[in-house]
């Protein structure tokens, strides 16, 4: 799981992770969150919340494959 704000310094980083683990077979999934920057998810905001369920909804999803 990558999780990446729209105005986040490592965006591209991210993106290019992304594209390079799913072109190798692994599983990944990239989350853009509008208007947000890096590390955002320990801010007491609404998308950083919404982040924080994500996470725990995509640990719960792996450990059942």
């Amino acid at each position: 799981l990558l999780q990446v704000g729209s105005n986040e310094i490592l965006r591209s980083d991210s993106e290019l992770l992304h594209r390079s683990l799913r072109g190798q077979g692994g599983f990944s999934r990239l989350e853009v969150y509008e208007q947000c920057w890096h590390v955002f998810q320990q801010m007491p905001t609404h998308q950083a919340r919404l982040a924080m369920e994500a996470i725990g909804h995509f640990i719960r999803q792996s450990l059942d494959r």
